[in-house]
């Protein structure tokens, strides 16, 4: 096989190259195969060629910073049997039969909305498609479940306004690794109890701090589904909530401290193991990570002029916050690769 048949990881080990051209900004290959015996599927006799047909094929893979088109010459066949006279054409594993682009083309798709500044427009027309196409082959791949819960989470909503049920959507965020675990449509607790509730209890039973603000439906978790775990009200949360309720209520927030949330506070400053870029290293419990983690919801409700899907809008940010997504789904004829830069040469 030759070189450039490898740079386009052609799985066809007896295609080569009869011609290649250059055309303004694009190269132009012609593939062939060789020509082999062809015995019919049905009846076993053999069968013989009616010609070559000619396809055009799109690579989305620079050569040289030149778009590659790939001209396939497939060979036309017919059964001599003339009580059979079956007809079929050469098959292709980089090119599934009735497509017009390779194999490759859905899994740099998908790889695009890893970036959350590209929308489905932009990425569509990167690869010269539709928006629809590029959003069903995203659905066809991408559908992410659940991570599991870890001694410490945190919990905090983030305004996506995408119907009236679900206006504020609750992330649930990993601590040590930053990790997005899920994000539900609603914070409202029609969502949030079957949800939590559908957890098994002895996963629930390991979480040991639940980070939140001071939102009272986040405090009360720790009672309702998370029996062993300790309320961490964040310390950013507490001192801007301290000093506004200073200047006016020193009296009443001195016993509501005493009475419901000296706990929360106190625990606030607790230091822990955290995984970074750097390895491991301690850092006290705080809202910061998952602040942050909000802040690319709403740009990618932004960047993509708004979502009416929320499954969609959901798959979306989890596939492109975790650190390694796994892919759903993939098609029988095509072997799923991932194409990373060569950091050898």
């Amino acid at each position: 096989m030759n070189s450039i048949t490898e740079l386009l990881d052609l799985e066809d080990s007896d295609i080569f190259i009869s011609d290649t051209k250059i055309e303004d900004d694009r190269k132009v290959i012609t593939l062939e195969t060789h020509p082999t015996a062809h015995f019919c599927p049905c009846c076993g006799f053999r069968m013989h060629s009616r010609g070559i047909k000619t396809r055009t094929i799109s690579h989305p893979i620079l050569q040289d910073g030149y778009k590659l088109v790939l001209l396939l010459n497939q060979r036309r066949w017919r059964c001599t049997n003339p009580e059979c006279k079956f007809e079929t054409n050469d098959e292709f594993r980089f090119v599934n039969r009735s497509r017009r682009c390779t194999n490759a083309t859905d899994m740099l798709v998908v790889l695009a909305f890893r970036d959350l500044s590209e929308s489905a427009a932009s990425i569509a027309k990167k690869f010269k498609t539709s928006d629809t196409h590029v959003l069903d082959i995203f659905d066809r791949y991408v559908k992410l479940n659940r991570l599991p819960l870890t001694d410490i989470i945190s919990v905090d909503e983030v305004y996506t306004d995408m119907a009236d049920d679900s206006k504020y959507a609750l992330v649930i965020q990993d601590f040590h690794t930053g990790d997005p675990i899920d994000i539900l449509r609603s914070r409202r607790s029609k969502i949030t109890e079957p949800y939590f509730a559908a957890i098994p209890p002895e996963e629930r039973n390991q979480v040991k701090y639940l980070l939140s603000d001071m939102y009272n439906p986040y405090l009360a978790f720790v009672d309702k589904y998370f029996p062993n775990a300790v309320s961490v009200v964040d310390s950013f949360h507490v001192v801007q909530w301290v000093i506004h309720s200073i200047d006016e209520y020193i009296r009443q927030l001195e016993r509501y401290f005493r009475k419901r949330d000296k706990e929360p506070i106190i625990n606030s400053f607790v230091m822990v193991e955290k995984y970074g870029p750097g390895g491991i290293y301690n850092s006290r419990l705080s809202n910061g990570p998952i602040e942050s983690l909000n802040r690319k919801v709403k740009d990618l409700k932004r960047l993509g002029r708004g979502f009416r899907n929320f499954e969609h809008f959901r798959n979306r940010f989890l596939y492109a916050t975790r650190n390694n997504p796994i892919l759903y789904g993939s098609d029988d004829r095509t072997q799923i690769q991932y194409y990373v830069e060569d950091t050898e040469s």
